[in-house]
């Protein structure tokens, strides 16, 4: 496991750890990462992190109380050639990659 030479990645997870990102993602790579609001929270939410070149998008929760989850695991990758899309089980987490083997 190791970085992937990519020109744009889109993450969406759970959760996320961002130490397994910059792991994972090459440095000036832009990209987005989708995660849940954090508990007691209302409204999206966008957090642009540039010395990451990283953007990660807090959707609104919806539903009728505004509980709903953003639960999607799923990885866009643009490579110079072609596009991969992965779609996951994981939650980007060391262990929870670990255990998807």
């Amino acid at each position: 496991m190791g970085k992937v030479e990519t020109t744009n990645v889109l993450l969406t997870s759970f959760i996320a750890e961002l130490e397994l990102l910059d792991f994972l993602v090459e440095d000036g790579v832009p990209h987005t990462l989708m995660l849940d609001r954090p508990a007691g929270t209302k409204g999206s939410t966008l957090n642009l992190e540039e010395e990451k070149n990283r953007l990660t998008v807090y959707p609104a929760k919806w539903g009728f109380l505004g509980s709903g989850t953003s639960h999607s695991k799923l990885m866009v990758l643009e490579f110079d050639d072609r596009l991969r899309v992965v779609v996951s089980s994981c939650n980007l987490e060391q262990y929870n990659f670990e255990g998807c083997g």
